[in-house]
């Protein structure tokens, strides 16, 4: 992180969007002083962002910015996104693996199955893609419904995106207040609203049944499931926890 007149200092992104950042550096800046700084992760170009120090505020010997940053250009905005979304797959990686270590009564938690109804796509090795829909989710698995006729065992793939509108249970973002100074120290846009993207998951048949309806109702086996999707299905499950209890509540 760098600012006209100042040598370069090292500094941590806590946050950053196409229009804002937020900071942590040791190095003192001004109020409204222009700074740039690169962003990127290993494997990844790095890309410069310019902007305004909007705000300041101080933990320790550290220094927090809010900086508003400069207009990016299509390229530098599309990079900014597959950053970030790489980040977050990293990240869920890692919680994934510490999950997958034995807790200490020797129990492992289970993915939380939660009702849900929205279209999807199947398609199998030997069929075109075909409607079907979503009746529950986890990051394990989920119940369809559909017309087609499979067969135990059967490898299929999946197509859907995870609706948003669950994710209203969330703020908008989380404001941090200075009761002394009765004044905002920090206004952090919540990444749990983040929309969900398209998911691609293979699976196998595990169960079947007919239902009265007369269509038939399939469980699936998600295979070789990676930790960011699985993270993104739990997403989801959570935000509908908290919809569907509130709901009961009023």
């Amino acid at each position: 992180m760098s600012a006209r007149g100042l040598a370069p200092a090292q500094a941590i992104i806590e946050y950053l969007t196409v229009s804002e950042a937020r900071l942590r550096s040791v190095l003192l800046f001004d109020h409204n002083s222009t700074v740039e700084f690169s962003f990127g992760l290993s494997g990844r170009p790095s890309v410069i962002a310019r902007g305004r120090i909007a705000s300041r505020t101080q933990n320790g010997p550290r220094f927090i910015y809010r900086v508003v940053l400069d207009r990016m250009s299509g390229s530098e905005a599309d990079e900014l996104a597959r950053t970030v979304n790489e980040a977050h797959r990293r990240v869920a990686m890692q919680r994934s693996l510490a999950r997958s270590l034995p807790s200490t009564d020797g129990l492992t938690r289970r993915a939380v199955r939660v009702s849900s109804e929205f279209e999807v796509q199947i398609r199998t090795a030997k069929e075109n893609a075909k409607p079907a829909r979503c009746a529950d989710i986890s990051a394990g698995g989920m119940m369809i419904a559909c017309r087609e006729t499979l067969v135990d065992g059967m490898a299929i793939e999946v197509r859907f995106t995870l609706p948003d509108d669950v994710l209203d249970v969330h703020p908008e973002e989380t404001v941090t207040l200075d009761i002394r100074k009765r004044e905002v120290v920090r206004s952090t846009r919540s990444d749990l609203r983040r929309p969900f993207g398209e998911m691609v998951i293979l699976a196998r048949v595990a169960s079947h049944q007919v239902l009265p309806s007369g269509e038939y109702g399939y469980g699936l086996a998600f295979h070789n499931l990676d930790a960011y999707t699985a993270e993104e299905i739990a997403r989801y499950a959570h935000a509908a926890q908290i919809s569907k209890k509130r709901s009961k509540n009023r």
